[in-house]
């Protein structure tokens, strides 16, 4: 079930720890890891982080609530402002309200996308004015997640900055962007169309020593998946110099995708050697170092970590050539 992100300000989206921690919580901070690294690059400032987070809660559906306000995606289109149900329906599970709600709707009238009225209960669309109205009767303020000041332009703009010929990719942002404001289109199957979904291709493992917990992470997954290179590094030079095993490097962490770490101590190592450049691509997996190399326990919170993750992209890059 997916839930709502409960923050004091929404000016935390992207970029405070509580949001971070929240993620984590939803088991949902590999997936903003990949988006944040397909989407962002280092010369990009707060205000377009936190832009990216909002679009992030925007591609997956993910309510903001702050002190009395819910925060949910707008959608415009010619016969009136709408919102996804599916997104109306996480906040209410999170206010209680369900029931109220449905008493509510008895007297008003769902939209469809395509107007097309067979379309399933995840493609109805619900009319802005009365999610408002709705809202407001519980003194809950209701505001669109993304203004017009922050809008899908800016977010091209730092699309574009992750092709390395954007003048080639031009056309195509252009022409998604206002099938993805009208909601003709998700903005998840927009970011596929444009093919920056499923650019993990290498994989850096991190631990202390390089002879348990990373190690056994590269030589699990790395017969599994064929077309993602893995490696594996420790980020204690004398452990690593007394085990005869590699060493996390600056160059190692540029070479990565993504760099999967255990616990906070190898992320706090890992900034301190880099000067903190590139630390997005960097997600705690949170396994504690309890585990000797190939435990069978530590291989299943392995794959339930990090299975269905890694099988997405190794899939989805099959379509792209």
């Amino acid at each position: 079930m997916r839930k709502a992100l409960r923050l004091i300000n929404v000016c935390e989206v992207g970029v405070s720890p509580e949001f971070f921690r929240q993620t984590r919580s939803l088991n949902m901070e590999i997936d903003w890891c990949i988006f944040n690294i397909h989407i962002s690059t280092t010369a990009l400032g707060t205000s377009a982080f936190q832009s990216i987070g909002k679009w992030f809660c925007y591609f997956f559906g993910i309510p903001i609530i702050t002190t009395n306000t819910l925060w949910v995606p707008k959608i415009s289109q010619r016969n009136g402002d709408v919102v996804r149900y599916k997104d109306v329906s996480v906040a209410l599970e999170e206010f209680g309200l369900k029931q109220a709600w449905d008493g509510f709707m008895q007297r008003r009238n769902y939209a469809y996308l395509n107007d097309n009225k067979s379309s399933l209960l995840s493609g109805r669309l619900v009319h802005w004015c009365d999610v408002h109205r709705f809202f407001s009767n519980f003194k809950i303020n209701c505001k669109s997640l993304l203004t017009s000041k922050e809008p899908l332009s800016f977010f091209l703009k730092a699309v574009a900055s992750s092709f390395p010929n954007y003048c080639q990719k031009q056309l195509t942002l252009v022409r998604y962007a206002p099938l993805v404001e009208n909601g003709n289109i998700t903005p998840y199957k927009a970011l596929k169309k444009l093919k920056i979904a499923t650019r993990i291709e290498k994989v850096l493992f991190v631990c202390r020593s390089n002879i348990q917990r990373s190690l056994t992470a590269e030589h699990l997954f790395k017969p599994m998946f064929a077309n993602i290179e893995f490696l594996s590094a420790g980020v204690s030079k004398k452990e690593c110099v007394r085990n005869h095993s590699t060493l996390c490097t600056e160059e190692l962490i540029n070479w990565a995708d993504c760099v999967f770490v255990f616990d906070q101590l190898h992320i706090d190592r890992i900034r301190d050697n880099t000067g903190g450049v590139k630390m997005q691509k960097v997600i705690n997996l949170g396994i504690e170092d309890i585990y000797k190399y190939g435990d069978p326990h530590l291989i299943i919170l392995l794959k339930s970590k990090l299975e269905h993750i890694l099988s997405r992209t190794n899939l989805n890059r099959s379509h792209y050539p």
